[in-house]
């Protein structure tokens, strides 16, 4: 939400300036000031960046909620399981080399 925020703060920056001489939205012109052509070039980058990020955002959240699935959750039950089996038959094994 931060990238979206300061988006939106370099976007209100750009359209203050309206006698600035610009090529596009994001693109700044030779005669454009500085501070503005800044904020153009930013821009530039977010108009991507906060789909990319809200894209990785989503994977992760499809991902996690797959783990949540009923089957999921029963293979690592199951999993669990079997490593406390595995690490009873090894502590009953060492008590029994221990006598």
């Amino acid at each position: 939400m931060g990238i979206t925020g300061y988006s939106r703060v370099l976007g209100r920056k750009v359209s203050q300036e309206t006698s600035v001489p610009v090529s596009s939205g994001t693109e700044p012109s030779a005669a454009t000031p500085p501070d503005v052509a800044g904020a153009q070039t930013q821009l530039k980058l977010l108009q991507w960046a906060v789909p990319a990020i809200t894209g990785a955002i989503l994977g992760v959240s499809a991902y996690a909620g797959e783990q949540q699935r009923p089957v999921a959750v029963e293979a690592g039950e199951q999993h669990a399981l079997l490593l406390s089996r595995q690490v009873n038959s090894r502590s009953r094994l060492l008590s029994r080399r221990a006598c």
